[in-house]
């Protein structure tokens, strides 16, 4: 898979989870869910390179 279909589904994704939510901020969200949303990008080929990456969620 191409890097920006990686990165497009990964964000898919991330929004999908979002969307289940309830949180009170998207901070919150990006903390909570990060583990998921990276572990789902690592599937489709996306890696975060930051190590603040649950900020980039």
């Amino acid at each position: 898979m191409a890097s920006h279909q990686a990165g497009a589904k990964t964000k898919a994704s991330a929004i999908e989870l979002y969307q289940q939510g309830s949180f009170k901020k998207p901070s919150q969200a990006a903390e909570k869910l990060f583990p998921q949303v990276k572990a789902l990008g690592e599937k489709y080929g996306f890696h975060f390179i930051s190590f603040v990456a649950y900020q980039t969620v």
